[in-house]
């Protein structure tokens, strides 16, 4: 599937820089900046990891029907559908199935726009033509629209771990990444900075945190 954006989402911060304030007890206006871009890295984050899109944003995805009766769209929860087409046919025989999990239905399917390969039996290959656009609004009003008039609707625990993220970024800025053990007197303290785990958990990520996004993660 490939997604092209038809009205941006404001920003696609996770929280706002009023909770992480409140969260780590400080009220200092100058580090204002530095707390919007760890909450930009740490939404881009967990935007990857989970391999989902969170704010609500109107788009136009593209994809390849495969015959069968539903069809998952990337951005959840389904707000409303402004149009189907296949090629250029308006399609209106459809429903939305489940608009949490994103999940569109026609009963009689969706027309096949799959390739075969040549051979005798004609088999169906992976490939196929993205023929098929469904234009519609998905996602989640974020916590920092607050502006739009549109109550928030994203998760709280999805917030949740996204302040706790930028809670230890916040505290980590200021240590020095090379050292991986700290000994005072008796106690010794090791910690795991790793960038290149695919684990949340391995790449510093909170625990809590981790088991959140684990959740929401998006598997294809």
């Amino acid at each position: 599937m490939s997604i092209t954006v038809v009205d941006a989402a404001p920003d696609e911060l996770l929280t706002t820089i009023e909770a992480i304030k409140r969260n780590l007890g400080i009220t200092d206006p100058d580090e204002d900046e530095q707390i919007k871009d760890m909450i930009r890295q740490n939404s881009d984050f967990i935007k990857s990891y989970t391999s989902r899109i969170f704010a609500r944003q109107n788009v136009t995805e593209t994809f390849i029907g495969k015959g069968l009766p539903n069809v998952q769209l990337s951005i959840t929860p389904i707000i409303s559908i402004s149009s189907l087409l296949l090629k250029t046919a308006v399609v209106t025989d459809f429903t939305i199935d489940d608009a949490e999990a994103g999940i569109i239905q026609i009963k009689t399917g969706f027309t096949s726009t799959e390739l075969g390969w040549n051979t005798i039996d004609r088999a169906v290959s992976p490939y196929g033509i993205k023929d098929w656009s469904c234009t519609y609004i998905g996602g989640y009003t974020l916590p920092s629209w607050q502006t739009t008039g549109i109550p928030r609707s994203l998760p709280y625990d999805l917030e949740r771990a996204c302040i706790e993220m930028t809670k230890t970024t916040y505290h980590n800025a200021s240590l020095d990444g090379s050292i991986k053990t700290y000994k005072v007197g008796d106690t010794t303290v090791s910690w795991n900075r790793s960038s290149s785990s695919s684990s949340a958990n391995d790449a510093g990520i909170p625990t809590v945190a981790a088991n959140i996004l684990d959740y929401y993660r998006r598997a294809f």
